[in-house]
């Protein structure tokens, strides 16, 4: 049986500035969904600017974003310092939720600010499941 599915990249510490697409961020719209695929760590004034335009159009689409880190510090809930201006335009722009990798061997789901946040596993050997397949309705 073969299953068609879509991949969306989000560029982390590895990918060394090379982007899908020529862009460090991209937009997918795919029904009543706006997916946001946001390169934070090079993130700047420029980038935030960048995402909340992104965002504040599209009140009526439910919203998940995805990076490559955590906005959370590993094994705690603080978030990381350079991480407390876009965690603060997913809470004010309603994002409803946002995954991300990076930490290997680490996966949680939590609510934060009224956003879910899930870390899914980074890519390691000896990892049954490295990727993550989601149903959106």
């Amino acid at each position: 049986m073969t299953s068609e599915r879509e991949i969306y990249w989000a560029n982390g510490n590895h990918d060394k500035k090379v982007y899908v697409g020529g862009s460090k961020h991209y937009i997918i719209d795919k029904d009543d969904w706006r997916i946001v695929l946001v390169d934070y760590k090079s993130c700047g004034q420029k980038d935030i600017k960048w995402l909340k335009n992104t965002l504040k159009y599209y009140k009526d689409k439910k919203v998940a974003a995805v990076m490559h880190y955590p906005v959370f510090r590993q094994g705690t809930i603080k978030i990381q310092k350079d991480c407390r201006k876009i965690e603060k335009v997913f809470r004010d722009y309603k994002v409803d939720y946002v995954f991300s990798g990076h930490w290997h061997g680490d996966s949680w789901t939590r609510e934060y600010n009224g956003v879910t946040y899930q870390a899914i596993q980074g890519l390691t050997q000896g990892f049954a499941t490295n990727y993550k397949t989601l149903e959106l309705d």
